[in-house]
């Protein structure tokens, strides 16, 4: 008896094993999905990012394409819209460093040193790369240099009234 409900155990197994092999797969049924892939293949940025927005549409909050999505829209200089889908993804997936990076940079690119800096001294912290010190450097100095050109222009001004 032992034996029977052993055999029949594993015919079980493996006919829910090969009925799931049988399935299709979400990017081979999904059109959105299916464009998206094809688009990447073709190297067709534009297309892939209207084809994930639709996607992550359809499937609604905390989509795991999210962050595919900051990736696409980061290569293609659009740092408003990629700082959108990193800050929204990070907060499903706080520890990810790739994502706390996309908000730096993106920061960085849209002139809010001073946030950038924030991320980049956690992300410098959790990695210790040498990049995120570099990035987290340059932008101290920036701070400094805009610094002191606006008090060197002040007392130029104050200068100025003075005679």
């Amino acid at each position: 008896m032992k034996k029977i409900n052993v055999t029949i155990l594993s015919l079980v197994t493996c006919a829910s094993v090969f009925a799931q092999a049988g399935k299709p797969t979400m990017a081979k049924t999904n059109p959105h999905l299916k464009v998206f892939y094809q688009a990447a293949n073709s190297g067709d940025v534009g297309t892939a990012i209207a084809a994930l927005n639709y996607y992550v549409t359809e499937q609604g909050a905390n989509s795991v394409y999210e962050d595919t999505l900051a990736m696409l829209y980061m290569q293609q200089g659009a740092y408003v819209q990629c700082y959108y889908w990193a800050d929204k993804r990070s907060k499903v997936k706080p520890d990810d460093n790739a994502l706390l990076e996309m908000k730096g940079l993106c920061l960085d690119k849209l002139q809010q040193p001073k946030e950038a800096i924030g991320i980049f001294e956690k992300l410098y912290s959790k990695t210790q790369s040498p990049y995120h010190a570099y990035k987290l450097m340059e932008l101290q100095y920036g701070i400094k240099k805009t610094r002191r050109m606006s008090c060197h222009r002040h007392q130029c001004r104050e200068t100025n009234l003075q005679t």
